[in-house]
């Protein structure tokens, strides 16, 4: 056998062997990186919209209050702004009146009885979320249904 025809040699394959692994831990390592650098930057992008957004939340809700108290071209107007600016940040309402109660959106404040069980009957403050982060849930009241009574034992 000549000396071009001769097998490689048990090193190089395991040299190469040895560099492949390296690469393919390397690889990993970035796409780990890389996985935890997005989803922290969605955390902490998260984080300074409530820390932003959320006082502005409380003064949409009084001058959406002082817009139902006060019928204000004004302040219908304002209000609207308000609207389209949050709008623009990616921001939604809430508003689950009339809907069946999510404690992973809402938070009850109150009871009353209804024909419904565990329904939202009245919306005390709105709901926010951006995406699927939740900025602040909705301050709600909701119904349950007549329990009937426990007969009394002597």
């Amino acid at each position: 056998m000549s000396k071009q025809q001769s097998k490689p040699e048990p090193q190089k394959d395991t040299k190469l062997d040895e560099l492949q692994h390296k690469y393919l831990l390397a690889l990993a390592d970035y796409q780990n990186l890389e996985k935890r650098f997005w989803s922290e930057r969605e955390r902490l992008e998260t984080e300074a919209y409530r820390t932003v957004i959320t006082p502005f939340l409380d003064i949409k809700d009084d001058i959406d209050a002082a817009s139902n108290f006060d019928k204000n071209n004004g302040i219908d107007l304002i209000a609207r702004k308000m609207d389209d600016v949050i709008t623009k940040l990616g921001v939604e309402a809430i508003n689950p009146e009339g809907k069946p109660f999510e404690p992973e959106v809402m938070e009850c404040i109150s009871t009353e009885e209804g024909s419904e069980h565990n329904m939202v009957t009245k919306v005390h403050k709105k709901g926010y979320r951006r995406g699927s982060s939740l900025l602040r849930p909705a301050i709600v009241t909701v119904s349950i249904t007549n329990l009937p009574k426990k007969e009394e034992t002597p």
